[in-house]
């Protein structure tokens, strides 16, 4: 009589604690909070106006094998390297363990950079409306709004190694130049909306020197180098970003395309990333109660939705 009251009452519990967390999935609040919902919802209008912007696509397809690289070095894991040759990016994919000891003279070990873009992708969405509807306001390419996720991982704070500040990586001197605050004191390149409106302001200021879009991108990377102001550069536009000017330059417009497909469509690239309603099991916590003078200790196996 006692085993079945135990038995009973265990099941009681069991189901009762069961149900609980499944009551509480159904709710969307329960597991995404108010701005990853605007995300999910924002998401199909964002990648419909990069879908439709033309920006830069006639350079596409003599761009396409590097475009294809920075994809592949966006989506792998950090375990996986490509070793490169910065001039030709002939390149091949290896564990890391077996790449140090073969890495030829001149050549470069590139990591895979996946769980930084996929994160750089979920902060794109707290930027990208306003962007967007800054550039369209300023008659500027809505596709110029991925520039970020590259140069800054979508990060107000970031810094790199040559002293550029901000989610738009201006240095101190173009950012003083374009209206903004930088001294000992304030910072305005660590606010996004004002080092927008430099970025803004720098590009248009581009255009109008050079009178070409490859070369308008290019310069926010490098400078608005004299080169670019040569008649044979504006006809051969390609061959003048492929010659000496530096791996970073050189291979800026495939980091736009790649940027641009894949925040056209993210989950294409990282399965989940926003909404995720694959059920996981969590390992079995143990409950402890009391019947009678005896301690029962059960597991039960829950189910978490991310």
């Amino acid at each position: 009589m006692k085993n079945q009251l135990k038995k009973s009452l265990i099941n009681l519990l069991t189901v009762g604690m069961l149900f609980f967390p499944i009551r509480s999935l159904n709710s969307s609040n329960s597991f995404l909070g108010d701005k990853e919902i605007h995300k999910i919802n924002n998401i199909e209008s964002i990648s419909s106006k990069l879908l439709k912007d033309n920006y830069l696509e006639n350079y596409r397809a003599p761009l396409e094998y590097s475009t294809n690289f920075w994809k592949n070095v966006f989506t792998t894991e950090s375990s996986k390297s490509f070793i490169v040759n910065p001039y030709n990016l002939n390149h091949w994919k290896e564990e890391k363990s077996k790449i140090y000891k073969k890495i030829p003279n001149n050549y470069w070990v590139i990591h895979g950079k996946k769980q930084y873009i996929k994160k750089s992708v979920k902060r794109a969405y707290k930027h990208l409306d306003y962007i967007i509807d800054s550039l369209e306001k300023h008659d500027l390419p809505v596709s110029l709004s991925v520039v970020p996720l590259y140069e800054s991982g979508f990060r107000e704070d970031a810094i790199s190694k040559a002293g550029a500040v901000g989610m738009w990586q201006l240095m101190a001197g173009t950012a003083r130049d374009y209206g903004l605050k930088v001294n000992s004191r304030v910072d305005e390149r660590l606010n996004p909306k004002k080092s927008l409106s430099a970025f803004i302001k720098y590009y248009k200021d581009s255009q109008k020197q050079f009178n070409n879009h490859l070369f308008s991108l290019v310069s926010y990377n490098v400078g608005r180098l004299p080169v670019f102001r040569y008649k044979w550069s504006k006809e051969n536009p390609i061959k003048t970003i492929r010659s000496g000017i530096g791996f970073a330059p050189r291979n800026y417009p495939s980091m736009y395309f790649a940027s641009k497909d894949i925040l056209t469509n993210p989950r294409k690239y990282y399965p989940y990333i926003f909404h995720n309603k694959k059920m996981e099991k969590i390992k079995p916590k143990p409950v402890f109660f009391e019947i009678g003078k005896r301690d029962i200790n059960y597991y039960i196996k829950k189910e978490k939705c991310f």
